[in-house]
């Protein structure tokens, strides 16, 4: 089979551009690990998807720790000494440090030696963070939103998700009737018209809900769908039916043209390296290979990757799930110990997002993000 050719500078001066990236041409080496990979999303009948509602705020994050080429002298023998894992461990998890969820995770004495020792080291977070059904969804808005409301794109997209979660399996019956994401379009109209009668319904509960919300960012939904019948519904036509996520590849790839200079080492998964396969990967015309996969059993910082992106994966199932009163007040209900680990988590956040901001990337509402935004602030000192 031929393979794919992918030139990793595609787009790369745009999104430098767009974010303002920084330090993205220093020479790294990033290892990675992953959690909640789904491996696809897909609709099972007309009120299911493949995995259970409740695994829809676990976000997919794929990430771990990157160092400066440079910088080789990281001690973990002594870290893992000091945490005194089970005598026939034979790699560090993050189950073997803290258990539970985000908040119980916090508790763990051992979590604070092992946040100790990636501060003090020169080490970095980084991640890519994907809500799922946010992904999966917004391209109805995608589709449709014109140039001129591109400046509220983000608040559009949020205010759709947020009525999908209202009354999801009668959402989900919308989508799977009409082969979501694969609209005909002989039924675009009937398509859209469901969907504007479905948030006409929703309304006065998403206003209860979001009382803080602006409703004429509604009425711009409403507008924007109502014209965009007889159109060409871009990302939602022409697609496999019922398929709302067939991988996640463009996660492990999008690191690479962003940092181009650096070397990735993924842990060793059978399914990912297949996909890996069936690519080739150039930087303009010279061919590029600055990747490869080590058993995690054999590498460390592979192991490190394993325990930092567990528990992020937890934390942003905690963030999915707690309203924001909760995370007014939570700085109150914690004891010493999950005081303690959590400024810490912020503070490795911060640390890695001082040294570039695309060490971070996340694919959520703004709810979700402002939400994220008020744990950091929170607890940055």
């Amino acid at each position: 089979m031929e393979k794919i050719k992918f030139d990793i500078s595609e787009h790369r001066d745009l999104k430098i551009q767009l974010h303002n990236f920084k330090n993205i041409d220093n020479e790294y080496i990033f290892y990675y690990d992953e959690t909640n990979n789904l491996r696809k999303f897909w609709f099972k009948n007309e009120n299911k998807f493949n995995i259970p509602i409740s695994d829809l705020s676990k976000n997919f994050v794929l990430g771990g720790v990157t160092h400066l080429k440079s910088k080789t002298d990281f001690d973990t023998d002594t870290m893992i000494k000091t945490l005194k894992l089970p005598k026939n461990t034979k790699e560090m998890k993050l189950t073997y440090i803290a258990k539970g969820d985000f908040l119980s995770c916090l508790k763990s004495k051992k979590l604070e030696i092992f946040l100790n020792w990636m501060i003090s080291n020169d080490l970095f977070l980084h991640y890519s963070n994907l809500n799922i059904l946010y992904w999966s969804a917004i391209d109805i808005l995608e589709s449709m939103i014109p140039e001129e409301l591109l400046h509220v794109h983000m608040e559009l997209k949020t205010i759709l998700y947020e009525f999908i979660k209202i009354d999801l399996n009668n959402f989900i019956e919308i989508l799977y009737k009409y082969e979501y994401p694969n609209i005909n379009r002989k039924e675009a109209n009937d398509f859209l018209d469901e969907i504007l009668d479905y948030i006409e319904s929703n309304e006065q509960k998403f206003i209860l809900k979001h009382h803080i919300i602006d409703t004429n960012l509604i009425k711009l939904v409403y507008f924007i769908i109502e014209q965009s019948k007889n159109t060409e519904l871009t990302f939602i036509m022409d697609e496999k039916s019922h398929i709302l996520i067939d991988d996640l590849f463009i996660f492990y790839k999008r690191p690479f043209g962003i940092f181009r200079n650096s070397y990735h080492i993924f842990d060793e998964e059978s399914s990912i390296e297949d996909i890996f396969n069936r690519w080739e990967f150039f930087d303009s015309t010279e061919k590029w290979e600055n990747f490869e996969f080590q058993d995690s059993k054999t590498n460390d910082l592979i192991q490190v990757s394993d325990v930092i992106i567990g528990l992020m994966g937890k934390l942003f199932t905690y963030i999915n799930d707690a309203p924001f009163n909760e995370l007014n007040q939570l700085k109150n209900n914690l004891d010493k110990q999950q005081l303690i680990n959590l400024t810490k988590i912020v503070k490795l956040i911060d640390k890695s997002d001082k040294q570039s901001t695309a060490f971070i990337h996340s694919i959520q509402g703004l709810i979700e993000s402002q939400k994220l935004v008020l744990l950091l602030t929170s607890f940055n000192k």
